[in-house]
């Protein structure tokens, strides 16, 4: 395979093109699915799935690394990465737990697109991917796609049910949403009544960009599960916002989710512009931890348990024991205070009201 490669890379684009075409075709099938960019998993009718369980050397190309992870026990059997795979997840715990990944070969060099040299040179049993990414694989004949799509009904579910049948391990998969679910519901018990409570996704880059959640945004689902509400939900297109819309919003709280940002808050509070915000006034807003949209049974359930935590003061401390049981459960691994600390960004939000209860005891 690196021999053909080589000459590969040497050939005119149409010539690559049609030996890659031969290559692949000379593999094993594995697993073809059809989706839409951001959607989860469409794969087709369930009989396309048929001998593809269980690839034992996988190509992620979709930012679903880490539930791929979760439910795989690890990194073990992924043979190549993205580019925005890398980038987007290093600075996260589960990057600093997985050093590995700065190490795992690309299979393209620029954002999430595929270089379907690269990717072959990897010799992956499947590829997960969207469809934008995979038209290149396509088009060489390769059929291990395992193609996700987000615009499904049932999404999240359908692509964490994928990913247990890709890793060989769909009981695992179906314990850990199973639990996941458990969660949610008792936590769901604990919570006061009460009216809604406005919470603003948003972000603030050092550039002067601002940003907000809005509708279709993966946080507005759990901000409602725990007696949040989105007042940007239903304006269309998360993204780009001004200072005259986000004030208009006059959130309660602001969640601070800019990942790309400075890890700090010193932005929002010490700008004047934002003092007439009643969340900056009075000290709530709250730097998120990194939170994988797709990972359910951890990220996602980790982050309504600490989102519970800052909305409703009431409720017992739980976020640091779910990190650890987390944790030890999706990856083995006993997390130390310091880990968690730095998950739950403990000196950057130092200044909120109330994150002293999210300090580890003394």
């Amino acid at each position: 395979m690196e021999m053909v490669g080589d000459r590969l890379g040497v050939t005119s684009l149409f010539v690559v093109i049609g030996l890659l075409g031969v290559i692949v075709g000379a593999l094993p099938p594995h697993i073809i699915g059809s989706s839409d960019e951001p959607s989860a998993l469409t794969a087709g009718a369930d009989a396309a799935h048929e001998g593809f369980e269980g690839a034992r050397r996988v190509a992620v190309l979709a930012p679903v690394l880490s539930p791929y992870a979760t439910i795989n026990h690890g990194l073990d059997h992924v043979t190549a990465i993205s580019e925005f795979v890398r980038r987007t997840e290093r600075k996260s715990l589960f990057g600093r737990l997985f050093p590995q990944l700065t190490t795992l070969p690309l299979a393209g060099l620029m954002g999430s697109d595929p270089d379907p040299e690269l990717v072959l040179h990897a010799n992956p049993d499947a590829v997960i991917a969207w469809q934008s990414q995979s038209d290149p694989l396509r088009k060489t004949g390769y059929q291990g796609l395992v193609e996700i799509d987000w615009a499904s009904p049932d999404r999240l579910k359908t692509m964490w049910d994928i990913l247990g049948r890709v890793s060989g391990r769909e009981a695992r998969a179906t314990g850990l949403w199973q639990d996941a679910e458990a969660r949610r519901r008792k936590l769901e018990t604990l919570l006061p009544p009460g009216e809604s409570i406005k919470v603003l996704p948003m972000a603030a880059y050092d550039d002067g960009r601002l940003w907000v959640g809005k509708k279709d945004y993966f946080l507005n689902a759990s901000l409602q599960q725990i007696g949040g509400i989105n007042p940007a939900r239903e304006i269309p297109y998360h993204g780009p916002a001004d200072p005259e819309e986000i004030l208009l919003y006059d959130p309660d709280f602001i969640i601070f989710t800019g990942y790309d940002a400075d890890d700090n808050l010193s932005g929002i509070y010490g700008n004047p512009v934002w003092h007439a915000l009643r969340a900056v006034r009075d000290k709530r807003v709250y730097l998120m931890p990194r939170t994988s949209a797709f990972n359910k049974a951890v990220d996602r359930t980790l982050a309504l348990v600490w989102l519970a935590e800052i909305l409703h003061p009431s409720l017992p401390h739980m976020s640091r024991t779910a990190y650890r049981e987390i944790y030890a459960q999706a990856y083995r691994r006993d997390l130390t205070d310091s880990e968690i600390d730095a998950a739950l960004y403990v000196k950057a939000n130092s200044g909120s009201v109330g994150y002293e209860r999210f300090r580890a005891a003394p």
